[in-house]
């Protein structure tokens, strides 16, 4: 079974078309120069992913219209934010450059999961702080294995 692929891109429009012959799925891709949005649709379940960056701010914004999810990154923070606008769900998950940790973080039942890499021995250790439950795990790297501690 051979699948092809073809991929158009329109210089005026900025709009990138990737097509599969067999199933006629197709991806359409474009952005807008002024509001630097951009926009990635799905033909057959008309689903739709709207990327736009505030300059301003420097935040990332993605959008998924049909169950209005929305993404937030701040580049300075390194925060990541997931709202889900039906369920009023938020998580956050944020990075400290200094000490590599990773946190995240749930509102509505502020459940927090710690995660931090020690750059020496390698090891990485995941933490929850409901239950001071502790999970250790290692990285070989020249073996690539992880083993759990």
């Amino acid at each position: 079974m051979t699948l092809r692929l073809t991929v158009s891109c329109d210089p005026m429009t900025l709009r990138l078309t990737v097509s599969c012959d067999p199933m006629t799925l197709r991806l359409t891709v474009s952005c807008d120069p002024m509001t630097l949005r951009l926009t990635v649709s799905c033909d057959p379940m008309t689903l739709r992913l709207h990327v736009s960056c505030d300059p301003i701010t420097q935040r990332l914004h993605v959008s998924c219209d049909p169950m209005t999810l929305k993404l937030y990154i701040h580049p300075m923070t390194l925060r990541l934010t997931v709202s889900c606008d039906p369920m009023t769900l938020r998580l956050t998950v944020s990075c400290d450059p200094m000490t590599l940790r990773l946190t995240k973080s749930c509102d509505p039942m502020t459940l927090r999961l710690h995660v931090s890499c020690d750059p020496i021995t390698q090891r990485l250790h995941v933490s929850c702080d409901p239950m001071t439950l502790k999970l250790y795990v290692s990285c070989d790297p020249m073996s690539l294995r992880l083993c759990k501690l």
